[in-house]
């Protein structure tokens, strides 16, 4: 009898120890608990597309590429060679190509549905621009000359005043009226004149 005390005493450390163990592994369970449910989401791939010189290894990507602007010539559309010495430049508005020939002149090439108002109205417009009055329409009749685009019959007339020359080619393909303009100074298009018309001849409809 007098020995049952002393070993329900010694066992009272053992138990409660025992019960503090439990509580230690279910409070480090809870906190496992925490720590997943609380972990940070992997980022959802919604940002730009990465840049080449970010230091990524894209080998094996298939990153999308930005969309290249929208050419101006289209299959099927206007073609041509270009002269030597000649550069294409950035269109302006209205204008489909803009070349810069070698001695500095500019040609412009466009089109538009039907007549565009016609041959007079047109070539009074282009006289207008160089601040010579407006001609009859015999006068411009008259200052016509034919030309070609490639194998289309074309048109041509030459202005001039005294700083600046135009020359224009124009011609009907397919319902458009196509315009090639020839800008500068009249030694500028002196110079470009023959390469002129070579690229004339080059032109096509492919």
């Amino acid at each position: 009898m007098n020995n049952s005390p002393r070993i329900v005493t010694h066992a009272r450390p053992f138990v409660l120890l025992a019960m503090v163990g439990c509580l230690c592994i279910l409070s480090g369970c809870g906190d496992e608990d925490i720590e997943i449910y609380d972990a940070p989401r992997p980022a959802i791939a919604s940002s730009p597309a990465h840049d080449p010189n970010d230091g990524h290894d894209h080998s094996g990507h298939d990153h999308a590429q930005p969309q290249a602007p929208a050419q101006t010539k289209a299959p099927g559309e206007f073609a041509y060679l270009l002269p030597e010495g000649w550069k294409q430049a950035e269109p302006g508005r209205m204008v489909l190509h803009s070349l810069a020939t070698s001695s500095g002149a500019t040609v412009n090439i466009s089109a538009f549905p039907g007549d565009v108002g016609g041959v007079v109205m047109n070539v009074n417009r282009w006289r207008g621009q160089l601040g010579l009055d407006a001609n009859s329409p015999d006068q411009i009749q008259a200052a016509l000359t034919e030309d070609k685009l490639g194998s289309i019959a074309a048109k041509r007339v030459d202005l001039s005043n005294d700083t600046q020359r135009m020359i224009v080619s124009f011609g009907m393909v397919d319902g458009k009226t196509w315009f090639v303009k020839l800008t500068g100074t009249a030694q500028q298009i002196d110079t470009a004149l023959p390469a002129y018309d070579q690229f004339l001849k080059s032109v096509n409809w492919k």
